[in-house]
């Protein structure tokens, strides 16, 4: 499982408002961690605007791709702490974890 969420635009996610990566690092990354067998298959999440644009250059094996988002569309966050003064999660993320702690048991 990979999961990123944070500030996005068409093919690029943002860092902290500084840095970002873009939709071909993600991709060349996961070609590097195919070439060298470090997955077999994996679940690409991202809870971010525009968040289907950082699929566009995926060309690995094995990967399923969802997003909170599609290319040109924004995402929404869930609820907002007023005593920090920011969204705490975005409506993908918590639905998301929701849907996981009532449906997945424990596979240990």
């Amino acid at each position: 499982l990979v999961y990123m969420t944070g500030h996005g635009g068409d093919e690029f996610l943002k860092f902290q408002d500084s840095e970002e990566i873009m939709s071909r690092d993600f991709a060349d990354a996961f070609a590097q961690m195919h070439a060298k067998n470090r997955y077999n298959e994996m679940l690409f999440m991202v809870d971010t605007c525009e968040g289907a644009s950082l699929f566009r250059d995926m060309y690995s094996p094995g990967i399923v791709m969802m997003s909170s988002s599609g290319e040109y569309e924004s995402s929404y966050s869930h609820h907002h702490d007023y005593v920090i003064g920011l969204s705490v999660i975005d409506r993908f993320s918590y639905y998301t974890l929701e849907f996981f702690e009532e449906n997945v048991q424990d596979l240990s």
